[in-house]
């Protein structure tokens, strides 16, 4: 049914495929476990239950799950995901630095990537009242695509435990006309909240001297 184009990213454990629905004639993304990890049941069911947890969350900052299934004659699970085409946080916040450096920095760039904060916010909020946790949040996973919102892509999800951090009354925007306001999010604590300020590895992202 689909048919490979080009890889498009890879990990430890999983790779992510730019691929053409035949059924559909339409591109999608297919994320599917690596060959030598198929035969581990705990990295199986890992990713099985990754896919099936981000296909119940249904939200507009969520790239949407199409489908799940197995490569034919082999235990090799894959998912099929909307192709979102964009650039990352993480890609935008440093072009804007760099632009910001040489004196050439529009500020209303900023507001934009405090816009697209704000959306991952109430995605990430969203989700944790579905009782699910991203674990892997960071402007590398978070693409600006062409339409209006931000999208968290390639989820680590687990069900939410443990203590939560609290961050309230978020306001963003202009003085008279907040784009986001009384933000909130909840945290585990194995979870970095590393888009704004210091990421724990010492580089800044939004903040910096």
């Amino acid at each position: 049914r689909y048919s490979f184009r080009s890889l498009h990213g890879a990990g430890g454990t999983g790779r992510i495929w730019l691929a053409r629905d035949r059924h559909l004639d339409r591109e999608v993304a297919l994320k599917e476990l690596l060959p030598r990890t198929a035969g581990n049941a705990r990295a199986r069911a890992r990713f099985l239950r990754e896919a099936r947890l981000t296909g119940q969350l249904q939200h507009p900052g969520i790239v949407p799950v199409y489908g799940l299934a197995s490569h034919e004659g082999s235990n090799q699970p894959y998912y099929t995901m909307r192709l979102v085409r964009g650039r990352t946080l993480a890609g935008a916040v440093e072009a804007y630095h760099a632009r910001r450096a040489q004196g050439g920095a529009d500020p209303l760039e900023f507001v934009g990537l405090l816009t697209a904060f704000a959306a991952v916010c109430n995605t990430v909020a969203y989700a944790h009242s579905r009782g699910i946790l991203h674990r892997d949040l960071k402007g590398e996973n978070v693409i600006l695509g062409d339409e209006p919102t931000a999208r968290i892509r390639a989820p680590r999800v687990e069900p939410r435990k443990g203590s939560v951090l609290r961050c309230r009354e978020l306001a963003i925007g202009y003085p008279d006309r907040p784009i986001a306001a009384d933000v909130r999010i909840e945290l585990d604590h194995g979870c970095r909240a590393a888009i704004v300020g210091d990421n724990g590895q010492g580089k800044k992202t939004f903040l910096r001297n």
